[in-house]
């Protein structure tokens, strides 16, 4: 490789951060100037409802860790948030409150939370090509980024846990067992990250049997420990309209049941038959040899974060509907989605490439809808709302039909899986 094609490798890796860090720091000097008037409306052109301050998922936490060292039962009450949301995230984050927390940490928890998210983002593997480069920057400066980092919202964590288990899995037995511990501790302070373990099938079946052991020891302690407050966090998860901002398997059936009135018994149908379709049909293209053939051609950490980013949001949307800044997962997948599209020239992967960019920004475009045309989505759509969100749903059924072909086609692929076919066990 010459030294000119290192070079624009070496730019296009850093593309996504330098965009989005000096869309960051721009934001903060207008913000610590006092133009909270520019510094609003441009939060707002993003598809974001600014808020009274910077960082208020982050003090969701450290709220509950003030409260939580004073005595209060914050799953009950918590008065030290300033919109007095209970607690329903896991109890591993309650271990902080042995710490001297104050409101003074707001502000370097949530720009730490944030710089760290900027500086993994370096951690990416290189777009193949310039036009696949930009396509990585217009996800990386989308709506749910800029709505995650102006909110300090701990999914910035889970996403920069992920990114660096999937570039350790790539390195030395060694560091993969550190990658593996990172993604576990991302499934604790999460649940859904849990799925992320995947990414030990990459080890041989014996060392594969130890991580997943140890992953159940610790799983069952936690539960005997802390099982009583999981339930308690799992009981408050929120849950929202088929309309609003929310993504999940939810939201088509909720919706559908809604406008045509099926009541709940018709409702519960199609939530279970809905993905069952799109499912199935995912498995069925992932089985097949083409795809296979295809992801034969990422290089380790290509297929290393597609497989990460799969698992965080497949886990994610059939599991619970998520407000919009969890779409940050969309940046794991784009590296491999952009390669295919690069290396094998299929139209099924440039259309891939702009679905996930479309649906990147779908929350910055519906609020453009509605401030150009007066566009409704909530409570209830009217004919462009109506429009808009059946668009949006297209293209989140469209990804997680890909993500269910790419996850099992690179589980079909992995180590774990070649071993038991040498082994006799019939796999597909």
């Amino acid at each position: 490789m010459t030294r000119a094609r290192v070079s624009h490798a070496g730019l296009r890796r850093a593309a996504p951060a330098a965009a989005v860090a000096t869309a960051f720091i721009a934001m903060a000097l207008l913000y610590a100037a006092g133009a909270r008037g520019a510094y609003d409306g441009m939060i707002a052109a993003w598809g974001v409802e600014p808020f009274a301050f910077p960082f208020v998922d982050t003090d969701m936490i450290l709220s509950a860790l003030r409260c939580r060292r004073s005595g209060v039962d914050v799953f009950a009450d918590n008065p030290c948030d300033a919109l007095g949301r209970l607690y329903d995230y896991s109890p591993v984050w309650l271990l902080g409150a042995a710490l001297p927390v104050t409101t003074g940490w707001i502000l370097p928890v949530g720009l730490t939370v944030d710089g760290a998210f900027i500086a993994c983002l370096l951690l990416l593997p290189a777009g193949r090509g310039w036009g696949q480069a930009a396509a990585i920057v217009a996800v990386a400066l989308s709506t749910p980024v800029a709505f995650a980092l102006e909110r300090g919202n701990c999914d910035l964590v889970i996403f920069t846990l992920a990114a660096c288990a999937a570039w350790l899995t790539c390195r030395s037995q060694g560091l993969r067992l550190a990658g593996y511990g990172l993604a576990y501790l991302a499934g604790l302070l999460k649940y859904y990250p849990m799925l992320l373990m995947a990414l030990a099938t990459r080890e041989r079946p014996i060392a594969f049997a130890a991580v997943a052991a140890a992953a159940f020891a610790v799983l069952a302690a936690f539960i005997a420990l802390d099982g009583d407050e999981l339930m308690r966090a799992l009981a408050l998860i929120p849950t929202g309209s088929a309309f609003g901002d929310m993504f999940g398997a939810r939201q088509l059936p909720l919706g559908i049941a809604t406008m045509l009135r099926l009541g709940p018994r018709g409702e519960m149908a199609l939530r279970l038959g809905v993905p069952a379709v799109f499912v199935a049909a995912g498995v069925v293209i992932g089985v097949g040899g083409a795809v296979r053939d295809d992801l034969a051609s990422l290089s380790e950490a290509e297929r290393s974060f597609l497989l990460a980013g799969a698992m965080l949001l497949l886990g994610c949307f059939m599991t619970a509907q998520n407000i919009g800044y969890r779409a940050i997962h969309l940046l794991l997948v784009m590296p491999g989605v952009t390669a295919l599209w690069h290396e094998r020239r299929r139209g099924i992967y440039g259309i891939s490439v702009c679905v996930l960019v479309v649906l990147a920004w779908a929350e910055g475009w519906r609020s453009w809808l509605a401030a150009w045309f007066g566009a409704t989505s909530h409570p209830e759509p009217d004919a462009v709302g109506l429009m808009a969100w059946a668009l949006r749903e297209a293209c989140w059924w469209w990804t997680i039909t890909l993500l269910v072909a790419m996850a099992v086609g690179l589980l079909l692929r992995s180590d774990v899986v070649r071993s038991f076919r040498r082994w006799g066990v019939a796999l597909p």
